[in-house]
């Protein structure tokens, strides 16, 4: 296995579209069950908004398994950097770091950890001092606060405030200067 990270702003013009198919789909499965509104179709639109950004917020980092030649099936994982995030109260914090998906078959062996480690340094880059995230998944706390990671948890808050359906989240916080 062989694991590549790129910008979804470099790859064409065919391969991001059929990129934006994929992960608008693990979009839609990760936040369908809280929020009925979120569609496959609108997860596409959000994906490719960001499409073409590689130096300034959001963006999304894609890992491929270069030993696969199919790109439909050598799309492994995803990770997102974006601006706010729709919780009332972290709307001076930023960047948030979103959207971490690594396919089953990729799990512990190191995927995610490269594509926070790229989405660290990406931030480092556009000179923030440090990033955030949420998660509503009860176990990724314990993944982010390894010492190796570096995040620390700054509250347990509940996701959204509004329409939505409540549900719990570990909101987090990585010095990364």
């Amino acid at each position: 296995m062989k694991i590549n990270l790129k910008l979804l702003a470099d790859f064409s013009v065919q391969e991001r579209e059929l990129i934006i198919n994929i992960i608008a789909t693990w979009n839609y499965n990760a936040w369908n069950k809280y929020d009925s509104a979120v569609t496959i179709e609108r997860s596409k639109e959000h994906f490719a908004q960001r499409a073409l950004n590689k130096d300034h917020l959001p963006l999304t980092i894609i890992a491929i398994d270069e030993d696969i030649v199919k790109l439909e099936d050598s799309v492994v994982g995803m990770i997102t950097l974006k601006e706010s995030i729709p919780v009332p109260g972290y709307d001076n914090k930023k960047p948030w770091l979103g959207s971490l998906v690594v396919l089953k078959n990729y799990q512990h062996q190191g995927v995610g950890t490269l594509l926070e480690q790229k989405a660290t340094e990406l931030a480092n880059s556009m000179g923030f001092k440090e990033m955030f995230l949420f998660t509503s998944d009860p176990i990724m706390p314990a993944w982010y606060s390894d010492k190796k990671r570096g995040w620390e948890v700054l509250k347990k808050d509940t996701y959204p405030k509004g329409n939505v359906k409540e549900h719990p989240i570990t909101v987090m916080k990585k010095n990364i200067q």
